[in-house]
């Protein structure tokens, strides 16, 4: 049976939501201290109108050892597709938790630290649930178009009241033990 790992510490209707801009990637960073089969992820979206028909996707990607930067993609979810009743809970202040199973599930990852995140194509603003929960400098991630260009950089770096934490749930196949 699946184990769920998160970061957020998850109460529903308590997060809050921040924009994901189309292409842009955020998530956060997990150590397994066994190696596990990654099945899916569990999300909390709010899609804006614009959004209707487009296709969320989870990742997991290999992290530097040293910086924790995300590096090389492992493995993609299949797309999640945004409907009619997604965009109508946003219009009534809430929000909708998606499970997106990975192709090719579980994943088998060795003992690292992996990184999680969520991405979607399309126009408009992807609403992605937030809380100030477990927070760990240096663990949660933002992949955008800055200043510099494409990269890159953690949260608390990017946003002004950046301490929080994604509603981004990595679900194992197996009980991982976690730090």
């Amino acid at each position: 049976s699946d184990s769920t790992i998160a970061r957020d510490d998850f109460v529903a209707g308590s997060a809050s939501i921040a924009p994901l801009g189309s292409g842009e990637i955020a998530g956060q960073n997990y150590p397994l201290w066994k190696p596990d089969g990654l099945t899916s992820l569990s999300v909390l979206i709010a899609p804006e109108e614009e959004m209707l028909g487009a296709p969320i996707f989870g990742f997991v990607y290999s992290v530097d050892t040293v910086t924790g930067v995300p590096q090389t993609l492992i493995a993609s979810t299949f797309p999640y597709i945004v409907s009619q009743e997604d965009v109508d809970r946003l219009a009534n202040n809430q929000g909708t938790f998606v499970t997106l199973p990975f192709a090719n599930s579980p994943i088998d990852l060795p003992v690292d630290e992996v990184f999680v995140g969520v991405s979607h194509q399309g126009n408009g603003d992807l609403g992605l649930g937030v809380r100030s929960g477990i927070f760990t400098p240096g663990k949660t991630w933002l992949f955008f178009n800055g200043q510099s260009g494409p990269g890159w950089d953690n949260t608390e770096n990017v946003f002004f009241a950046g301490e929080f934490v994604y509603t981004v749930q990595a679900n194992f196949n197996y009980c991982a033990d976690l730090a």
